[in-house]
């Protein structure tokens, strides 16, 4: 009985350093390939720079911007109250795009007469400060004139003073004209549009879209007539 003991304790003394060892060993194989594979994933070796004291670093060069091929440009909507809000947006605006556009309406009284001598007129010295605004943050500059009614794009502007609202009227085709040629010379856009998402009108007034045309043509050859290099064109809406 005592020999059966002790033949039974060495037995289970030797499986369990067996054990033991087998553990060991799985222990190890498995150390040695997780070991491996870290090092296939670290890839070749960079060059670290450490700022010290900061616990900031560079693990690798950045990567070179690329080139658009195309231009990118926003309009000029503004809903601040803090100067500082607006600042911080051109700012932002113009690391990300190339053009800033502004919407101009036609203060019509005014420019019936020609618009030589300097016409007095808020709405053009609106325009002239997003200019100069364009030019402190480097963007080229696109005006966009709006003769339609700003909450139905159907209707022609409705701030035309006369009983005649429509291009056919010569009172709004010389006021048109002679604004264009204005903002033509004296702000020299990059783009210059002669009317903003007309295709709006044209589907409920084709019999006054003629005239629109008919307008557009005639102040495309007065501005060209002093050889400005601008870019003259018309917007159309798509929803």
């Amino acid at each position: 009985m005592v020999f059966g003991n002790n033949y039974k304790s060495r037995s289970v003394e030797c499986f369990m350093n067996k054990k033991w060892w087998v553990l060991i060993v799985v222990l190890v194989v498995i150390l040695v390939v997780v070991g491996s594979q870290n090092e296939i994933m670290k890839g070749p070796p960079t060059e670290i720079s450490a700022s010290k004291g900061t616990g900031s670093f560079k693990a690798e060069p950045e990567l070179e911007s690329t080139t658009r091929s195309q231009y990118l440009g926003f309009l000029s909507v503004t809903n601040f109250t803090n100067q500082s809000d607006l600042f911080a947006s051109l700012e932002i605006a113009s690391e990300n795009a190339d053009y800033l556009m502004f919407v101009s309406n036609v203060n019509w009284s005014q420019y019936t007469e020609g618009w030589g001598g300097g016409v007095d007129d808020s709405l053009f010295d609106e325009l002239m400060l997003w200019k100069n605004i364009s030019d402190i943050y480097g963007f080229d500059f696109y005006v966009n004139i709006n003769v339609l009614e700003g909450t139905d794009r159907s209707l022609i502007d409705q701030s035309i003073p006369w009983d005649d609202k429509s291009f056919a009227n010569p009172l709004v085709r010389e006021a048109f004209k002679n604004y264009a040629k204005r903002v033509a010379v004296e702000i020299q856009p990059e783009y210059l549009t002669l009317g903003m998402e007309v295709n709006t009108y044209a589907a409920d007034n084709s019999w006054d879209y003629e005239n629109f045309l008919s307008l557009y043509d005639e102040t495309f050859e007065f501005i060209k007539q002093d050889s400005l290099e601008i870019k003259i064109g018309t917007t159309f809406q798509y929803d």
